[in-house]
């Protein structure tokens, strides 16, 4: 190694620890030196890539990974970080591609298969997904990231009992974690299957390593509301608009938990700051208008759950606190399946009319236009559909529409 190849490599080292201590001025000053005589130097591109992701300047950041790429293809790193960023962005097919070619190379990293996992759930294909989180533990059984996809691939399946057990395992392998980001993805996960103490412990490890980190606080606070202890939720809510005091969320969780501690008039005013942000959620006004009715003020309390309809017209809540009953509501709900449903069957009745010889086949003594056939398949359709509208229906108007604040 030259003399000029060694002097590179050192300061492109010595970049890489700057980053990593957040130290991007001085960082970005020692890669302009090396760029300068060296344009298309591919680590460089990448360090400097990292720099602006950091700044979240993320078209920046993609142009220089981008580049980095380009000049080398099989530089994993760089690959690495412009899927990565993909994920950031919210373009999971692009991830996809630069990790496929990663694994081309490396067919044995297990943090590559984990991460294209996390790709093909964030496009739903979880069959893809699957196979990916499988062959990462076929060579490491502890591996916690393949194992958090495999319970959030059994939760969207409904599979309860497994999505508990992948998510117990992950529990023990994290009690000592040090990576927050691990520990912040299990509680979220955890949160949702109703491991509330589970989630409450990795919350408070994150939160020992990023002690302010705004994600990690709001998701803390909701783990106490998920135990139903409102007291030590309105603590951590109010550190964290402490914090941020535009922080949207934490705003809307501290009111409810005021309205909750029937403190009204606190409510209604981070509450009401929710309200002006630029894109409120309907609960707050729904919110808003139960301060205004235990204020006694009615007329108010009408024009802000009308409000709340208006941002979400299939809003139950709100439409009950208008006067609508439960049947009403109901009977909205099955009304626009049961038009749905009639629109689908009359056109599958068409189609079946004019596909007579496939009928005829698969029916047998059945003329191609068998009203007995026809009728029956219909009116069995929309038995089917009615029922499996019922059943969510019902349950939405039993749950108290905060839990899905939560949740999102």
């Amino acid at each position: 190694m030259s003399v000029a190849v060694a002097q590179d490599v050192a300061r492109l080292e010595r970049v890489a620890t700057l980053i990593r201590e957040n130290k991007t001025i001085e960082a970005e000053r020692q890669l302009a030196i090396l760029l300068r005589s060296k344009p298309n130097e591919p680590v460089a591109l990448n360090l400097l890539g990292t720099i602006r992701a950091k700044q979240n300047r993320l078209n920046e950041a993609e142009a220089l990974f981008i580049r980095s790429v380009v000049n080398d293809p099989r530089y994993s790193g760089a690959r690495m970080n412009l899927a990565y960023l993909y994920l950031q962005k919210r373009d999971p097919a692009k991830a996809v591609v630069q990790l496929k070619e990663v694994l081309s190379t490396e067919p044995t990293n297990t943090e590559v298969m984990v991460v294209l996992g996390d790709a093909y759930l964030a496009t739903n294909a979880l069959a893809e997904a699957e196979q990916q989180y499988l062959s990462a533990l076929d060579s490491r059984l502890d591996n916690a990231g393949a194992l958090l996809g495999l319970a959030q691939i059994s939760r969207l399946k409904g599979e309860i009992k497994e999505t508990t057990i992948y998510l117990t395992r992950v529990g023990t392998l994290t009690a000592n974690s040090t990576s927050p980001e691990l520990l912040y993805k299990f509680a979220l996960l955890a949160l949702q299957a109703g491991m509330s103490d589970a989630a409450k412990a990795a919350l408070e490890n994150a939160l020992k390593l990023r002690p302010n980190d705004p994600s990690y606080m709001l998701g803390y606070g909701i783990a106490w509301l998920r135990k139903g202890d409102l007291f030590e939720a309105e603590k951590v809510f109010r550190k964290l608009v402490q914090l941020q005091p535009n922080n949207d969320p934490a705003q809307v969780h501290l009111g409810y938990v005021l309205l909750n501690q029937k403190k009204y008039d606190e409510a209604r005013l981070w509450l009401e700051k929710s309200a002006r942000s630029a894109s409120p959620i309907p609960e707050v006004f729904y919110y808003l208008g139960l301060v205004a009715q235990e204020q006694n003020d009615d007329a108010k309390a009408i024009g802000l759950f009308e409000k709340a309809v208006q941002k979400l017209p299939n809003y139950a809540h709100a439409r009950i606190a208008l006067g609508a009953n439960r049947r009403e509501v109901l009977g909205t709900a099955l009304g626009r399946a049961f038009r749905l449903l009639a629109i689908g069957s009359v056109a599958g009745m068409v189609l079946g009319v004019l596909a007579t010889r496939v009928l005829s086949y698969i029916v047998y003594q059945a003329t191609p236009k068998d009203p007995m056939v026809l009728s029956g398949v219909v009116v069995t359709m929309l038995a089917v559909g009615l029922v499996a509208a019922w059943i969510p229906a019902r349950r939405a108007l039993a749950v108290n529409p905060m839990i899905l604040l939560r949740e999102e």
